[in-house]
């Protein structure tokens, strides 16, 4: 038994229980919680690799009201959906369930923050894409991309200081 002056919790099947300046037993596995920051949730479903979910476009929609907004209260979200899209609370809270089940947002104690921003989402995708289209091989989505457009001489130098700067 060790004795721990902070919370912890304890997953045993699907229960989680709470502990706070208790005595634990040996043997036991036992979790901190802490609520992680963006940037590491971010990081951590990265690392995952796991396939990031495909937003259709009034999905995408919704996450821009979120991501703009959080952290928000979720009858402050119905009401800016109700103004922005015309939505009912019910068309909200679907919308809200669907991106919480994907890992996207949590809605938690009335209050709806990002599991992963906008920043990382974007990232991922791309990166998805070109490992689904081009098999992970950015030299052949640029060829691919320039063997149907011209590149105008600004973009051709953008590209050369990206290369430039990721070099150093």
């Amino acid at each position: 038994v060790y004795n721990l002056p902070t919370c912890l919790f304890s997953k045993t099947n699907k229960n989680v229980k709470a502990i706070c300046a208790g005595s634990l037993e040996a043997g036991k596995k036992y979790y901190f919680w802490r609520k992680p920051d963006l940037r590491e949730r971010s990081i951590n479903m990265a690392q995952e690799k796991r396939e990031w979910y495909r937003m259709t476009e009034a999905e995408r929609r919704f996450a821009d009201v979120v991501w703009e907004n959080e952290p928000l209260g979720s009858g402050e979200l119905v009401k800016l959906c109700e103004e922005r899209f015309g939505w009912k609370k019910s068309t909200t809270y679907t919308f809200l369930k669907k991106l919480c089940g994907q890992g996207l947002f949590e809605n938690r104690d009335s209050k709806v923050s990002a599991k992963i921003d906008r920043e990382s989402y974007d990232h991922g995708m791309g990166e998805q894409f070109v490992k689904e289209t081009y098999d992970g091989s950015l030299p052949k989505m640029i060829a691919a991309f320039m063997s149907r457009k011209k590149l105008s001489k600004q973009q051709v130098d953008e590209i050369r200081q990206m290369i430039d700067n990721y070099e150093e």
